[in-house]
């Protein structure tokens, strides 16, 4: 109890000593002082239009119904990580670190119940705390910025975040590539901004390279291209001139490092204790005679933004990486009219030290691209476009940072130069963001119907809540079929995993199968049913060749909606139809 008292007055110093005003002598003026200052106005009334933009917000995309927006419900169903062969996440689902899945988990819990809508409010409000350290210096006097600095908070995200694949629209997505690329420009900034002149800031830098390393694997590696920036920057110690001796500044640098190293190796012992292995297998495949050719008109001529605008003035290779490196690297060269004599010398260096992570982040995706995805680029528009939007909000976080009074010595000397500021915002806005149509929920309800039926059946087989139930979801050769992944998505809210991925899912091998492919099938499903201990299976669709092909194992019946529980007879495994769930 003495502990505990004493860690109180700890606090309550600490607290006195922030909150308090020295020019009033009160605490309550003090606090709101800091309280509600610009930068949380800002930050406070976006998270509260994003709210009610987000609202009706369903899932169902492919990734997000099998990881982004299932790992964190697994998590609130099972209040546990999604490690090991009990896990409802799929097992090669289980490597992805589980950073954002954490922090939609605490935004879900906070609310007292799950539902679609938190989790992209936890999406946007995880990347606005990651700029505000860019806002500090915003000023009441001067409104002018301060909505300047909410619509470029605003549309940030979106930058990159429509790129047209599968409907990936800012604040409409859960992809992860977007939230990225935000903290990977957060990260640098803060390494450009602060130089580490201290604990704090150092603490600060360490959290954005921890949130790098947890967000996704690639993050590991963009936290190490992070790095060189506070390496190179710190040389010159803190931008307001205080020397700090050489010693101390590698010993925060060390501390700021350590972090993520610490938690990245605490991930890695976790996955080799449940037995998860890595999700992309890499091996080299691709001929680079072949695929470099690609490669490079990919990264040169192919669109990364789906822009209505650009759509009108010609559509294809005007929002490509090469054209919007170049409008980055334009409005950095812009930027350094703002800053002071000392902190442009460090914007310099730190656009080259960008260039550098560029050219580090292309050659680690032509190395995945051509060992991990056997020389095919099917998400080529969002992986290149997390360092697209890196290199967008590093440049709109020091323009935010650089401060009230250079920024209006330098663009608002007259009526001409603000006009001209508030076009540049203008075409700023219109030629990437438009993004914001809702996709359709097409099968989210008929799903949703469907799991619940099935647990029904299956609580009723169990005499009990059948959790912890595996089941084999089936559908025909060859399909990628959404339904399974939107079913899948809705039976975590019963405890039932969809235990077979699916891309396994092949039962009929399909027109004139011979005896001997037809025995092949069999005992592929068989194993799958073993490997992954099914209990139950389910005929997402109709798979009419199954009848013929396995008429022994489904009496004839393999029609959409038919369950059966499975079950062993005389050492061989029987399928026991109890009726259309």
């Amino acid at each position: 109890m003495g502990l505990l008292d004493g860690d109180c007055a700890v606090l309550w110093l600490l607290c006195r000593r922030y909150f308090s005003n020295s020019t009033t002598g009160g605490y309550r003026s003090g606090f709101l002082a800091r309280l509600c200052t610009p930068g949380m106005a800002v930050f406070l009334t976006l998270c509260v239009a994003v709210w009610l933009l987000v609202q009706g917000n369903t899932v169902n995309a492919w990734d997000e119904l099998r990881l982004w927006a299932a790992y964190p419900k697994a998590l609130y169903v099972t209040e546990r990580l999604q490690l090991g062969a009990d896990a409802l996440l799929y097992a090669n689902m289980q490597s992805y670190p589980p950073g954002m899945a954490l922090f939609c988990y605490f935004i879900e819990k906070a609310g007292g119940s799950f539902t679609p809508a938190r989790l992209y409010w936890a999406y946007a409000v995880f990347g606005l705390m990651m700029a505000l350290p860019a806002l500090k210096n915003l000023r009441w006097k001067q409104l002018w910025m301060n909505a300047a600095a909410l619509l470029l908070l605003f549309v940030l995200p979106m930058f990159f975040g429509n790129s047209g694949f599968d409907g990936l629209y800012a604040y409409r997505s859960l992809y992860i590539d977007v939230v990225l690329g935000l903290t990977l420009g957060c990260a640098v900034f803060l390494a450009a901004a602060e130089g580490l002149p201290g604990w704090f800031e150092s603490a600060r830098l360490a959290a954005a390279l921890s949130a790098l390393a947890l967000l996704k694997d690639s993050g590991v590696l963009l936290a190490a291209l992070a790095l060189p920036a506070a390496l190179l920057l710190t040389k010159d110690g803190a931008p307001s001139g205080k020397r700090v001796r050489r010693g101390r500044r590698w010993l925060r640098l060390l501390a700021a490092a350590a972090l993520p190293l610490l938690l990245f190796g605490l991930w890695q012992l976790l996955l080799g204790m449940a037995g998860v292995k890595n999700h992309i297998p890499l091996s080299a495949t691709a001929d680079d005679a072949i695929f470099l050719p690609e490669f490079f008109t990919a990264l040169l001529k192919r669109d990364i933004v789906s822009s209505p605008v650009f759509a009108n003035w010609g559509g294809p290779e005007l929002a490509t990486y090469a054209t919007t490196g170049a409008l980055c690297l334009g409005l950095g060269l812009l930027t350094l009219g703002l800053f002071t004599e000392e902190r442009r010398r460090r914007q310099k260096l730190l656009l080259l030290i960008a260039g550098g992570m560029n050219l580090a982040y292309i050659a680690g995706l032509y190395l995945l691209f051509r060992n991990g995805f056997d020389g095919n680029m099917p998400s080529y528009a969002r992986y290149i476009g997390t360092i697209a939007q890196a290199n967008i909000t590093l440049i709109v976080l020091s323009f935010l940072e650089a401060g009230q009074t250079r920024v209006e010595a330098a663009i608002m000397k007259n009526e001409w130069s603000r006009l001209a500021f508030a076009c540049a915002l203008a075409l700023l806005v219109a030629v990437f963001p438009l993004g914001l149509d809702r996709r359709p929920a097409k099968y989210a309800e008929g799903a949703a119907q469907t799991a619940a039926q099935i647990a029904e059946a299956v609580n009723a087989e169990e005499n009990g809540p059948g959790e912890n139930v595996r089941i084999y979801l089936a559908f025909p050769r060859g399909e990628t079929d959404v339904l399974h992944h939107e079913l899948y998505y809705a039976l975590l809210d019963y405890g039932i995993r969809a235990a077979n991925y699916y891309d396994n899912t092949c039962i009929n091998r399909g027109q004139g199968a011979n005896a001997g492919q037809i025995a092949q099938i069999r005992q592929k499903l068989m194993d799958t049913i073993a490997e992954h201990g099914c209990t139950y299976l389910y005929f997402v669709r109709d798979i009419p060749l199954a009848k013929e092909q396995l008429p022994e194992l489904f009496a004839g019946s393999a029609s959409a909606g038919t369950l059966y529980r499975i079950e062993t007879e005389g050492g061989r495994t029987v399928f026991r139809q109890i009726g259309p769930a």
